[in-house]
């Protein structure tokens, strides 16, 4: 999974291959959601600007979805739960870096 925020690998996981999608898509699926984690991999805070590795192996694995003429859907969910405070008065720090990543 591309969250985990301690590598791709770090629950456990294998990194993803193109082998591993085309098993995915022999076993009958026809869509991959793909959960990425950005916060950690943000290389200027006052941007927001995703370090280009990062979005180079993002696009890696999405390449590797539609290659095997599947959809892939990217997904940020918990992204190292910087969220948590959605109160009021951090409104627009918070919009302003969703709408950056």
């Amino acid at each position: 999974t591309l969250e985990a925020t301690g590598g791709e690998t770090s629950w456990g996981n294998p990194k993803v291959t193109a082998d591993l999608i085309r098993a995915v898509k022999e076993a009958g699926f026809t869509s991959v959601r793909i959960p990425v984690s950005w916060s950690v991999h943000i290389s200027d805070q006052g941007t927001h600007k995703i370090d280009n590795a990062w979005m180079q192996r993002v696009g890696q694995v999405v390449n590797y979805v539609l290659a095997q003429d599947m959809y892939a859907i990217i997904n940020i969910h918990w992204d190292n739960g910087w969220m948590n405070d959605p109160r009021e008065s951090s409104r627009q720090q918070i919009n302003g870096k969703l709408h950056a990543i």
